[in-house]
């Protein structure tokens, strides 16, 4: 950063001394000349050390280029508060501008309750993986997290509501989300969008646990599931075992991917969408009409072990279902929902050229 400013200022210096050695002032002889030259050079250089430490102050509070501050600073003569207000004004601007460039990257936030009743994991997109890693955006996701959390109302279960999220105050500030998410983008220089939510909150005896993949931080990673289990009335497995259970199924539910819990929840038109798939491949494949219903029974099976999580096999034992595993090792409890996030699922993302984009980070960040 110092080196940058020494040669901001040092090479317009030697360039002028040396066009005053070659022309030589008038009446002078050149060593004197380049001495008073100096003299008076170094005179506005040590003025300008102040100048140079509120570059760095006000750099490091706004994250903008050393070019863009140094021009806040000589507009606002100094004045810290008003650079700030006038590079705060160029980046608003600049981020909407970007905002409808593609946004697949990023990250999932998980926030939870410290007596684990209720949990929440946001969807916070970039432009570029190395954003995703900044600790300004990673800070963002982290409090958009919480504020889910601290929306989520008793009881429920399930996908929140991400553009009354987007409008709402965000949690400890005093502005909404949405123009939280354009100041932070102001800052990184990137497009951001805060994408979605899911969260649940539940009373009693019911329980929550939460897993992250591919974790930048303990909180914050690539992919994210929340399981949420309750017990019956008579229900025999203890709340240590359930909790146990409930964690690994989370962590199934990251690496299966499943889509609903139980076949029940499926919408009947999806399924008899992937019937008609069947019976029509069987069709194809020459088997007559009652046999290509019975080809079709079979597969629509296999078709709810892909998707729902109850009739998964549990990924740590294979040779069972999650339904069978719940039976067994949480008797008596049962699985209310859970919910998975992913980055960029169900995104079109742009063919990029890695190199150029390292090249664009090394640039902008150089500025």
């Amino acid at each position: 950063f110092f080196l940058s400013l020494l040669m901001m200022f040092s090479t317009p210096l030697l360039s002028s001394c040396s066009r005053h050695v070659l022309t030589r002032w008038k009446g002078l002889p050149p060593p004197l000349s380049c001495l008073r030259l100096l003299s008076s050079s170094a005179s506005a250089f040590a003025a300008s050390a102040v100048d140079l430490a509120s570059i760095k102050e006000l750099r490091e509070k706004s994250g903008a280029p050393i070019s863009d501050v140094k021009a806040a600073l000589q507009a606002a003569n100094g004045q810290m508060d008003a650079a700030f207000d006038e590079l705060r004004k160029r980046g608003l601007a600049a981020s909407r501008k970007k905002a409808g460039r593609a946004a697949t990257e990023g990250v999932v936030a998980i926030a939870t309750e410290s007596d684990g009743s209720a949990a929440a994991v946001v969807e916070l997109n970039s432009e570029t993986d190395f954003v995703a890693r900044n600790d300004k955006f990673i800070s963002l996701a982290r409090s958009l997290a919480q504020h889910a959390l601290a929306q989520t109302p008793e009881g429920h279960v399930g996908e929140l509501d991400a553009e009354a999220l987007r409008a709402s105050t965000i949690t400890g500030g005093n502005q909404t989300v949405a123009d939280t998410v354009i100041e932070v983008a102001a800052t990184v220089r990137e497009n951001l969008q805060f994408r979605r939510a899911w969260a649940a909150r539940l009373s009693g005896s019911s329980l929550i646990a939460t897993y992250v993949h591919g974790k930048i931080e303990p909180d914050i990673g690539r992919i994210a599931s929340v399981v949420a289990l309750s017990p019956a009335a008579d229900a025999s497995a203890s709340a240590d075992n359930a909790l146990a259970l409930a964690k690994d199924l989370a962590m199934h539910a990251c690496a299966v991917k499943p889509l609903y819990v139980r076949e029940s929840d499926v919408p009947q038109a999806v399924l008899d969408a992937e019937r008609a798939i069947y019976v029509e491949k069987a069709i194809a494949d020459g088997k007559n009409p009652d046999r290509a219903d019975k080809v079709a029974d079979k597969s629509m099976k296999k078709y709810a072990e892909d998707i729902c999580l109850l009739n998964q096999k549990f990924v740590k034992d294979m040779s069972k279902t999650v339904s069978a595993v719940l039976k067994s090792d949480a008797k008596g409890w049962s699985l209310e929902n859970f919910g998975r996030i992913e980055v960029g699922e169900g995104m079109e993302k742009a063919s990029t050229d890695f190199a150029a984009e390292v090249a664009k980070t090394v640039a902008d960040s150089a500025k």
